[in-house]
């Protein structure tokens, strides 16, 4: 979060929300391996004053803004999008 939002919370206000595993690629092919991610998912309450405060990086702004409901996993790399779909963040 203090990387991310410039923000700092101390680890209680943090609760693990779940842990996500996938390996994508194929075990047997040398030339392109596969690889293994493993996904510490946690969440964290915000105070609206805390959430005004919040300073978003500089590159946020080339993503833009899209509403959370019309997130889908395809807005994401890498996996991402899978970790947040079975997170219950976003939708399918």
């Amino acid at each position: 979060m203090k990387d991310q939002l410039g923000k700092s919370l101390p680890a209680r206000r943090f609760r693990l929300n779940g842990v996500q595993s996938y390996v994508s690629g194929d075990v047997s092919d040398s030339a392109n391996p596969a690889h293994w991610d493993i996904c510490f998912v946690y969440e964290v309450k915000l105070t609206a004053g805390e959430a005004k405060i919040l300073r978003a990086p500089d590159w946020f702004k080339d993503f833009g803004f899209k509403q959370r409901f019309r997130l889908t996993k395809e807005d994401f790399t890498r996996g991402h999008g899978d970790v947040l779909e079975e997170a219950g963040i976003i939708n399918g």
